[in-house]
């Protein structure tokens, strides 16, 4: 059971639009201003930018027409590829995740372009490990096992696919009180002390391996249910920043670009959010491939990478 949690539950849009001026520099200090107040007021915050492919945007007739406000105004604020991904890995570094308004079909494409970074593991293994360095791994799960919700998407990216190269990680994980927690969700009715008690199992669930999605979900919503907003609101900031560093890991269509995870759970979790439903699941060299329906969804399945899964999966088993 995962309960359906609204992405943009509590989610303030800060937009940026074209105040860049087509400054890269101009750009980075309106995202440090807006992080400035993110931080400050602890809130979960996206930082929108306007795309446009200027060179077909505008007709080729008119580009020289400076007497038209707006196409001046466009050409004024163009910025380039390479400036604009410097801009967006700079919104996710300060905290904040970045959205865009794309005006046209080729900016479309390019949105999708910036999304998403295939992990670098060998880079990830370095940093962590590193006493001096922002991400060693021992200071990010101590603020994560604090609650500190001022862990930056980047910090979130560590953290997950970090745990890869813990001792504790194991790509055949189940929750050791999973049995005990079916049986109070399987009451008729629940009251206050099973609220308690769920609470109590997930903790000690999650104490073990932090990153057990289904579990953060249930642990937000049973808060909830107790009236415990503050509580329910960092199981939930939690939930959806993991699910974000899935997410900006890859874009589903092809092996090469899959979503990379931890556990096979995790796949399912993603699904589920999105409110997909697969037909078959099948290994297609080092993912998973989770087709679905033919003609129900706009994509017919989507591949994760699990090839760190089946590093972990060959060490067990020897």
């Amino acid at each position: 059971m995962t309960i359906n949690r609204d992405f943009f539950e509590d989610l303030f849009v800060l937009e940026m639009a074209n105040n860049h001026w087509g400054r890269l520099e101009r750009g980075k200090k309106i995202v440090d201003d807006f992080a400035h107040v993110v931080r400050y007021n602890g809130i979960r915050a996206s930082i929108k930018v306007q795309l446009r492919d200027v060179d077909s945007f505008i007709h080729k007739d008119h580009v020289e027409n400076s007497d038209v406000r707006y196409i001046k105004k466009t050409l004024d604020t163009k910025m380039s590829k390479a400036d604009f991904a410097n801009l967006v890995d700079y919104i996710k570094k300060a905290g904040c995740i970045p959205t865009a308004t794309p005006f046209d079909e080729a900016s479309v494409d390019f949105a999708q372009e910036l999304d998403f970074k295939a992990p670098d593991y060998k880079q990830i293994e370095k940093d962590i490990k590193d006493k001096k360095s922002a991400f060693f791994y021992p200071n990010l799960m101590e603020r994560l096992t604090k609650n500190d919700t001022l862990l930056t998407p980047d910090e979130f990216r560590y953290l997950y696919f970090g745990y890869v190269f813990q001792p504790k990680y194991n790509a055949f994980w189940k929750s050791p009180n999973e049995k005990k927690l079916n049986e109070i969700y399987g009451k008729e009715k629940l009251e206050n002390k099973d609220y308690d008690e769920i609470i109590k199992l997930i903790n000690n669930s999650l104490s073990e391996f932090p990153f057990d999605l289904r579990q953060l979900n249930l642990l937000a919503y049973t808060y909830h249910l107790k009236g415990d907003e503050v509580n329910s609101k960092i199981a939930s900031f939690k939930f959806h920043s993991i699910m974000n560093a899935i997410l900006s890991s890859g874009d589903g269509k092809q092996c090469e670009t899959g979503f990379h995870v931890l556990l096979v759970e995790h796949e399912y979790v993603l699904l589920n959010v999105f409110e997909l439903e697969s037909k078959s699941q099948s290994l297609v060299d080092h993912c998973d491939y989770l087709s679905f329906e033919k003609g129900k969804y706009q994509v017919d399945g989507i591949y994760f990478n699990i090839e760190k899964m089946l590093e972990n999966e060959s060490k067990v088993l020897r």
